[in-house]
Parts: C-alpha cells; structure tokens; sequence
C-alpha cells in the first residue's frame, strides 16, 4: 500500500515535475489515466547562405534559402539596397549604401511571417583575379591544375574557357581549373585559358598551357621501344591498340606480344597481315602514315581463354633488347625512361602493387584487387573485329583503373620487380577496373597455338616507379589506398577459389552480374570476400551476404570491353581512295 508523504521529504526541487506525475498516480488507491504530454509545434524556419558576404559595388553573389519543416520550400527574395532574382541571384548597387551594408531576405512564399535574411557589405574595393601557374606544359590525355585567387568579393566562383588560336579541333577541357589535354597530338601545340570571376564579369586572367604528345603515342624512329600505339593494319577503322612487350621464341625469333583484338582482328587475321606502328587514331586516321613494325603470326582463339597475339618483328624496327616506353621510371622533367620488364614471370596476389605502359595513359601504377575472375566481356563489331561477340574471360586478374581504351596489349608488370604478370585485355565502362590475362596462360595458350617455346624478352629485376625523380606525383588513373597493403592467408584465397568454383556459375545466372572472383572485404580488408560485378545501372540482384561462411560482396560499376581506341572515322571516309 502506498503512503502518502511530503513531496519535499522525497524529491529535491530540481526532480519536482516528473516526480509529481508519479506520486499522483499512486496515492488515494484509485487509478488515473495516463498523462500525455505534447512537444511544441515546430515552427517553419528559413536560412539564407551565406549568412554574410562581401560584395563590391556594381557585382553579383548567390544565395541560397533553405526551408525547413515546411511542405513548400517556395520564397520570395527581396533586399534594402541593390537588387535580386527569384532564385537569389543578388546585384550590388552602383555606389556604396548608408551604413554601407544590405539586408537581404528570403519570405517563405506560404506564410509571410517566416523569413531568413543575410547581411551583405559593399564595398568599393574592386574585385581581382589572378591564376597560377602562368604556364604549364602537360603530355596528351593527361591533366595539370591551374589555381584561381580571387580578392575583393566573397564571390568565389569561376567561370572556365579554353582558346586554341592554331586549331580549334583539340582544346582539351576543363572544369573546376583541371585541365584535361586533348589526345593524341602529332606535334606540341599551345592553347590559352581564360578565368572569369562570377562576381564581376570583367575581371578576367589568362594562362598559357602547351601540351606535348604522349611519348607512348607519338610516331618513332626505327628501332622502337615497346608500350606504343599500333594496330592490324587491316582494320577498317580508325583505331589504336598497344604493342605490349617483345618475346622470343627457341631459336631466338622475337614477336610483338599484343591481343587478339588489337593485332589478329580477334582471330580474323591471316598469317603475315601487317602490324602498324603508331595505330591510326595516333595520325589523326591518316592512313599513309604508319609503317609496318611486324607481321603477325598466331593467337590464341576465342577457346584458349585468352585474348592474346604474337607478330613477328619485321628486321630492324623493333628494339631487340625489348625495352618499354617508362617501365625505367620518370626523369624529373616528367619524361619516361625506357626499361625492359625481367624475364621470370610473376603470379598475382590480392592487394600487388602492379605497373603498366600503354598507348593511351602511358606509365601508370595500381593495385591488384581480385584473382580467378571470371569476367564476362562485351566485343563490339570494330576496329577490324568482324562481329560482335561476347566471351567469359576466366582466371582472370582484376586490377583498379590504371588502363583506358587504347591501352589493351600493354603488359602489366609487378612495379617492385618489373616481373611480367598480365594482359591487359578489357576496362569496365566507368573506367573503375581493368581485366587482364595472367601471362603464364597467355604463354601456353600461344605456344599451343604456334607451336613455339616462347619467353620475355628483358633484363634484371627492377623496381617501377610513377613518381618522378622531384618526388611529385605525376597524373595517373589510380590512388594506392591504405587497404591494398593489408595481405590475405594464402590458405583463405584458396578456399574462398573452392567455394568461387561450386557457386560461380548459379551466381553468373543472375542478371545484371558482370563477374565473379575473390578479393577482399570492403569493411574489413583483412579478410576474403567473394567479389561479384555488376552492372552499375538497374536494380542489384538478389544474392546471400554469405556463402558458405564467406562473405559476398557486390561491386557496382559498368560493362567490361576490350581497351582498344575506336577513332571517329572509318578508313573509307578518311581516304576513299584507300577502299578502292
């Protein structure tokens, strides 16, 4: 039974309310219902951004409004001094007001005693705009950063155009001041960009920017070096591929090594077709130019699980040590040294740290991020290719994006040994992976189809490094991270392979699923996971976290297709004699 006592006996006065509810309830034997209490409502707010700005006369700032607990979010803008837009797009007065601020406000449309407001300074101090670095010289496909410092206004934004007064077909790009070089380039060319401050249109500076061909595509001298743009010359597009890497065979006959689809017109191509060096969107699909560097001699068909061709090198035109264009490093200039890749061969590992030369992004280095792949690949109808065609790759090497199209041939080497150990043969559409034949296979499946005992061409071992010799980063397609350096047990990848190899083909089933191979967790890279692709666009499939006590991870990203360069025009449009 409860017993009634003073409150002030019980409670100290800071526990007053809440314990008043209680002991009414219990006291005098009688029940009561439930007290509920009701939170205030809340109110609808606007906030203006920026709280504050400065803004000199005659120029303009942004502001936003933003609504909250209110189910219009419509306002009406307006401002003591100066004007503004319906979308908050605010112009200062020509001469600096009393007091020399302005307020401006943002009214919710829906009820006018809600209201958000900014206080704005003008003043007479004029806006100035400046870029750094003045001049700047960047290779083709490759990007460099020009900063823009801006004063006066806390309008920070703006505006970028690029001018080319020699040819106004091959400016680049640029967005947020990263400025993207237009590829290939025959010869160095120099373009102009230009900054406009958003605040005062008027204000403007200039930089100049040269680019300078990608030494991976420019056309070279006799001999050359490996890691360059080539093509079957019987392709009837304008196209480019790379010719990889140089082997030997038994008696010391040396062949280019290079895919299917780029060399053999993907197993189209008849014995003796010629190898062109560079390939011909590298001379702007001017067909006259390229010469012939080899001819090509066999490849592994659709069946062998490879996407792989040898050429023989015609005498002369190939440099016999097998030297690749900046497998040697980079010079502090930025300009790639030459270096053969070693002779033994390497065997993947999740998280390897792998380098690559190729037509397209030159030098660049990533990591392994999945073995036994099984990765289906998309081939159109081009450059060459008679029809189009799609082919399940299996045991294949997954990496992160160091390739784009036109570098499908480059040979893909371990960066601290220089060891060979893959093909590149296939991207994903976004540009996140890279698919690549293990050489070991690609090894076996061209002897078996030539009936050869080939080998590497090369040297020593030796580190490959993407950094240049001043320490700077140079562009490259891929960031290492932190995870990549974590190694997994050996004996797990195996058994994560054997539960790949009883589900594979039930989750190769599902649509939507591009791959299936073993890589690492996402959220603990210390661990093994099943890693399943698929498609980045559409509904994901429906598949168990775990299997078989591993986990399943889905990696969302796009299509994978052969990295071959497709150009903007077909031979027969480029020279219709050439049809003839």
């Amino acid at each position: 039974m409860w017993s009634c006592l003073p409150l002030s006996k019980l409670i100290k006065p800071r526990h007053l309310v809440c314990l008043i509810v209680t002991a009414f309830a219990g006291c005098g034997g009688g029940s009561h219902p439930p007290v509920i209490i009701t939170p205030p409502a809340v109110r609808p707010a606007v906030l203006v951004s920026p709280l504050t700005a400065t803004v000199p006369i005659s120029t303009n700032e942004l502001f936003s409004a933003f609504v909250t607990h209110s189910s219009s979010n419509i306002v009406k803008w307006s401002v003591s001094a100066g004007t503004v837009d319906d979308i908050g797009f605010y112009v200062a007065p020509d001469s600096v007001p009393s007091g020399g601020t302005a307020t401006i406000s943002a009214t919710l449309a829906s009820d006018p005693s809600v209201k958000g407001s900014a206080v704005v300074t003008i003043t007479t101090k004029p806006v100035t705009l400046t870029v750094s670095p003045a001049t700047a010289t960047v290779k083709a496909g490759f990007a460099t950063y020009f900063a823009p410092n801006i004063t006066g206004t806390s309008n920070l934004e703006v505006l970028w155009s690029l001018n080319d007064p020699g040819d106004g077909r091959y400016p680049g790009s640029i967005s947020g001041g990263v400025y993207w070089a237009p590829s290939p380039v025959l010869l160095p060319r120099t373009y102009s960009i230009t900054a406009t401050s958003a605040a005062d249109p008027s204000k403007t500076a200039s930089v100049q920017v040269s680019v300078i061909p990608l030494e991976n595509q420019a056309a070279q001298t006799f001999p050359i070096e490996l890691g360059a743009s080539g093509l079957n010359s019987k392709s009837i597009d304008c196209c480019s591929g790379t010719l990889g890497s140089l082997l030997a065979d038994q008696k010391g006959k040396q062949y280019i090594l290079s895919n299917s689809h780029v060399a053999a017109r993907m197993g189209s191509a008849m014995p003796g077709e010629a190898i062109i060096h560079p390939g011909f969107v590298d001379t702007e699909c001017d067909f006259t130019v390229p010469k012939e560097v080899a001819k090509f001699t066999a490849a592994g068909g659709i069946s062998s699980n490879v996407d792989a061709a040898i050429s023989e090198v015609v005498a002369g035109a190939v440099d016999p040590k097998g030297g690749i264009i900046g497998l040697g490093g980079v010079k502090a200039d930025g300009n790639y040294l030459v270096a053969p890749p070693a002779t033994t061969i390497a065997t993947a590992t999740i998280g390897m740290r792998a380098a690559k030369s190729g037509r397209t992004t030159g030098l660049t280095c990533g990591t392994v991020e999945a073995v036994n792949a099984s990765i289906q690949v998309d081939v159109p109808a081009e450059c060459g290719i008679p029809a189009a065609t799609s082919i399940l790759y299996q045991g294949q090497i997954v990496l992160d994006g160091l390739t784009r199209p036109g570098d499908s041939g480059s040979l893909i080497v371990e960066a601290a040994t220089a060891r060979p150990l893959a093909l590149v043969t296939s991207g994903s559409s976004d540009g996140r992976f890279t698919g690549a034949n293990p050489v070991g296979d690609v090894i076996q499946a061209l002897n078996q189809a030539a009936n050869l005992k080939l080998s590497f061409v090369g040297g020593g071992e030796h580190n490959v490094s993407c950094t240049a010799a001043t320490g700077a980063a140079l562009p490259a397609v891929h960031q290492q991270s932190a995870s990549s350096e974590i190694l997994l047990p050996e004996h797990e990848v195996e058994r994560a392979m054997a539960l790949q190899f009883k589900y594979e083909n039930e989750i190769l089933q599902n649509p939507g699923v591009l791959g299936v191979a073993v890589g690492r967790e996402e959220a603990n890279p210390g661990k093994v996971a099943l890693v399943v692709f698929v498609e980045r666009e559409g509904k994901p499939p429906l598949l168990p976290k775990t299997l078989g006590g591993l986990s399943v991870r889905m990696i969302p990203t796009g299509h994978f297709g052969p990295g071959v360069l497709p150009g903007r025009r077909a031979r027969s449009s480029c020279h219709p004699s050439a049809a003839n």
